[in-house]
């Protein structure tokens, strides 16, 4: 699923609200399942989780009560989005601090304190799950697999899809079908 990585770091977290699991079933069922209304429910839900997590880091002493409604917050929950609806983008760190309205140092911690990853791990493995969704639903060749998340070499591709699964692309499809 897209946002398995997303999805790992919210269950790891163990939220303390009694919201969260409920919150995520409803986020896993929407996306699976898409209806109408679908994509501004799975939008609120990652704000809800997203706002859970970054009241967690600031419970911690990692992350400053001011942030909790702040602007910076509700634009790193933008950029957040903006990964997930384009994996496939060829976004920088400074493109992405701006788009988040903070330094690019602050961006990186605050970023990698809120997802418990860097935001370079958090779009390759975004691009990895999309590209298992299309090697198992699709015939696409894997060059062209590759090229759709975002990957100009299908060598690369291959390699980091070996080394998140287990196995080559082309292996893994047949597993899949």
């Amino acid at each position: 699923m897209l946002l398995d990585p997303l999805g790992e770091t919210i269950t790891s977290a163990k939220l303390e609200s009694p919201i969260a699991p409920r919150a995520i079933e409803q986020l896993i069922s929407e996306l699976s399942t898409p209806r109408a209304g679908s994509r501004p429910i799975v939008e609120q839900l990652l704000r809800l989780c997203l706002l859970l997590l970054l009241r967690m880091q600031h419970d911690e002493g990692r992350y400053p009560e001011w942030m909790l409604g702040s602007a910076s917050s509700n634009l790193l929950e933008q950029v957040i989005l903006k990964l997930i609806d384009m994996p496939e983008g060829d976004f920088s760190i400074d493109e992405l601090s701006r788009m988040a309205g903070m330094s690019r140092s602050s961006f990186l911690r605050i970023f990698t304190e809120t997802l418990g990853q860097s935001p370079g791990e958090f779009v390759r493995d975004l691009r990895l799950k999309q590209a298992a969704r299309l090697l198992a639903t699709t015939q696409r060749p894997i060059e062209r697999v590759a090229t759709a998340v975002g990957y100009e070499s299908r060598s690369h591709f291959s390699k980091l899809f070996k080394s998140r699964y287990g196995v080559d692309p082309t292996e893994y499809r047949r597993n899949a079908q």
